[in-house]
């Protein structure tokens, strides 16, 4: 039986967490694990199916504890600049809260999870600059932005991910995680939860962390896939993802620690890898896709192994067209701080 509050083992763990009557507790799950049965040249791949979330993806991890800090300090609205996933989560967790969710989207951001993030109450903003307008809007409203690549508290809600791995593992770690990583926060929380888990003598060893990108956003896995003449688009998987990301240091640094690596999937391994995984009865984002492509190469330089991919979200079809024209819309600063403070006003969103 799932247990949704399971994701507040995390107290276990750590110090520093809400207050009980500040954490919410219905929009995590524990999500199971998918035993692959094909040739792996020896190697044993698991993959943690966290696509299989209610929010739609593990970003609604970084979200709960997010909000849940934002709500034990008494704050009435936060941001987020979002391709998607972590808007959703974020409007999700803010459902209970009375938190009005402020969430900055791209023009091209797809119609499906826009709906998802038009919760009751939720203010989602089509903008040309959603890094930028999120951070001003921040700054003049005194606002909390929970972009994850900035907030420590969104690494700390994706520790609890490394901890129910632990648990599911029943306390033996794989020996090597893959996992998609744009702002790289969710492969930080993993690697710290296990560094920790060392630490409290837990666990023997951290899994190798493994990053895996694609096209222009390789600017983690591209210091280690070296390849040449591959086409990667991030058509596929990876876009909207910030180019760039504030954790690059640190996550260089654990990913040497760990003996993993970096992976750059390209367009036709993802291709190929989603039509076997079809034939699995797996549909999931091409993100997960192209965590399993890079696990494929993987394996065929190594033997006798654990491998664990996380499939970190779903795969959203192309339906709801009419969703954009239900967001609200700025390009200048001024347009902007007009409709956050009537929206603020009025404690409503659009």
């Amino acid at each position: 039986m799932i247990n949704p509050s399971g994701f507040w083992n995390i107290a276990d763990f750590i110090e520093d967490v809400p207050a009980p009557a500040f954490r919410i507790e219905d929009s995590v799950e524990e999500t199971p694990i998918k035993i692959l049965e094909n040739e792996w040249s020896g190697n044993r791949v698991r993959l943690k199916r966290e696509d299989l979330q209610p929010a739609g993806s593990h970003k609604i991890r970084a979200a709960c504890f997010q909000v849940s800090r934002v709500w034990e300090r008494g704050k009435g609205a936060v941001v987020i600049p979002s391709s998607g996933n972590a808007g959703i989560a974020v409007a999700t967790a803010c459902r209970s809260t009375g938190i009005l969710p402020v969430i900055f989207i791209s023009p091209v951001t797809h119609p499906q999870k826009i709906s998802a993030m038009r919760v009751e109450r939720s203010l989602v903003v089509t903008s040309p600059n959603t890094i930028n307008h999120a951070r001003y809007a921040a700054r003049i409203f005194d606002i909390p932005n929970l972009r994850p690549s900035t907030d420590p508290d969104a690494v700390t809600g994706f520790m609890t991910l490394g901890f129910e791995i632990y648990r599911q593992g029943d306390g033996t770690p794989p020996d090597a995680l893959f996992i998609f990583s744009t702002s790289g926060a969710s492969l930080l929380g993993i690697g710290e939860a296990f560094r920790l888990l060392q630490q409290k003598g837990l666990v023997e060893f951290i899994p190798e962390i493994h990053c895996v990108q694609t096209g222009a956003n390789a600017a983690i896995a591209g210091r280690f896939d070296h390849r040449k003449g591959i086409v990667s688009t991030h058509r596929l998987a990876g876009w909207g993802g910030a180019p760039n990301t504030y954790l690059a240091p640190k996550i260089d640094a654990l990913i040497r620690e760990s003996g993993g690596s970096g992976w750059i999937a390209a367009d036709d391994e993802i291709k190929d890898e989603d039509q076997r995984l079809l034939d699995c009865g797996i549909e999931t984002s091409f993100e997960g896709v192209a965590v399993v492509s890079a696990i494929r190469r993987y394996c065929r330089t190594v033997k006798n192994r654990k491998v664990m991919g996380i499939l970190t979200g779903r795969r959203y079809a192309n339906t709801d067209p009419s969703a954009v024209r239900h967001t609200c819309s700025v390009t200048t600063y001024l347009e902007l701080k007009y409709l956050l403070q009537q929206a603020l006003d009025n404690d409503a969103g659009c």
